[in-house]
C-alpha cells in the first residue's frame, strides 16, 4: 500500500504525535491506522486543551512539525493552566476587599483559593527571610592564612540559640567572651 507522506492526515499524525522527520512514519499500516483513528477521536478536544502551546508554535519561528510530542504539549498547557488560575485568584482575593463577595459563587472558589495561595507565599516569604536572617547572623570572616597556606574562617557572630543548645546536648557551660566597646549601642 502506497501513502502520501504530505497528506493531510500524514501531516496531522507526526504534528498530534511529535513525529521527527528523523523518526519517520511507521511501516505498518495496522498500527498506523489505529493511531489514526484516536488522533480524529481526540483531535478537537486537545487542540482546544493545548490552545497555548499551539498558538506559541504558530509564532515560533525555529518550531517544525515533530518538535512537540503529545505529552509535552499536554504539560505546557496544564501548566500555563495552572499559572492563570493562580493569578486569576491572586487577584480576586485582592479584589473582595473592595466587592461584596456572594456565597457560593465562583468569585468566592477564587477568593478563597487566592487567600490561600497568598497565605502560602506570606509563610515562604516568612520562610525565606528567617534563613536570610539566620544567614546573615552567623557570617563567617574567612582569609587565606600564608604560615598555613590554607583559608582560615573565624566566626564573627555565632547564633545565641544554636549555641545554648548544643551546650546544653553536651552538658556543658561555655564561656562568653565580650566584644565590643562599651560606647557601643548595639547589641
Amino acid at each position: 500500500m502506497k501513502l502520501n507522506k504530505n497528506s493531510v492526515t500524514s501531516r496531522l499524525y507526526k504534528w498530534f504525535y511529535g513525529v521527527s522527520k528523523y523518526e519517520g512514519l511507521p511501516n505498518n499500516l495496522c498500527p498506523y491506522f489505529w493511531k489514526v483513528v484516536l488522533m480524529y477521536l481526540t483531535f478537537i478536544p486537545y487542540v482546544l486543551f493545548s490552545i497555548p502551546v499551539v498558538i506559541y508554535d504558530l509564532f515560533d519561528k525555529n518550531y517544525s512539525n515533530g518538535d512537540r510530542k503529545t505529552g509535552e504539549r499536554l504539560g505546557i498547557s496544564v501548566g500555563v493552566y495552572i499559572a492563570l488560575f493562580a493569578i486569576t485568584a491572586l487577584i480576586s482575593a485582592i479584589v473582595a476587599l473592595f466587592i461584596k463577595v456572594e456565597s457560593g459563587s465562583w468569585f468566592e472558589f477564587l477568593v478563597v483559593g487566592g487567600c490561600l495561595i497568598w497565605s502560602g507565599l506570606v509563610v515562604i516569604g516568612i520562610i525565606e527571610g528567617v534563613k536570610h536572617l539566620r544567614e546573615y547572623s552567623t557570617t563567617n570572616e574567612s582569609y587565606y592564612d600564608e604560615q598555613q597556606h590554607k583559608w582560615v574562617t573565624k566566626k564573627t557572630k555565632v547564633n545565641m540559640t544554636a549555641e545554648f543548645i548544643k551546650a546544653k546536648y553536651n552538658k556543658y557551660c561555655p564561656k562568653i567572651d565580650w566584644v565590643g566597646n562599651d560606647n557601643d549601642t548595639r547589641g
